[in-house]
């Protein structure tokens, strides 16, 4: 094998390789970090700990909290939700 073919290779498999790598790698941090969130952790704590979220929302009041943080990857279809009550985190899953 030509030394070019074998650097065209190794290019295109850090290409192919460096976005999943990069996807796996941030839900695992996510996952990892929403597990040591507590109830009662305020919204700049989750920021410090976990970043912007792609997506804030304001809840209706009859619902659990009403402020809700979505963090989502592309191109996985289901995300992370921390959800807030009075500014307090008062639930966390992944749906």
């Amino acid at each position: 094998m030509s030394r070019a073919l074998s650097i065209a290779l190794a290019a295109a498999a850090v290409v192919l390789i460096g976005p999943a790598m990069y996807v796996f790698s941030r839900a695992y941090a996510l996952n990892t970090t929403l597990a040591r969130i507590s109830a009662g952790e305020t919204p700049q704590q989750v920021i410090t700990a976990l970043g912007e979220p792609q997506q804030k929302r304001q809840m209706a009041p009859p619902q659990q909290g009403n402020l809700e943080y979505r963090y989502t990857i592309w191109p996985m279809s289901k995300g992370w939700v921390v959800r807030f009550r009075d500014g307090r985190v008062v639930a966390k899953f992944r749906q």
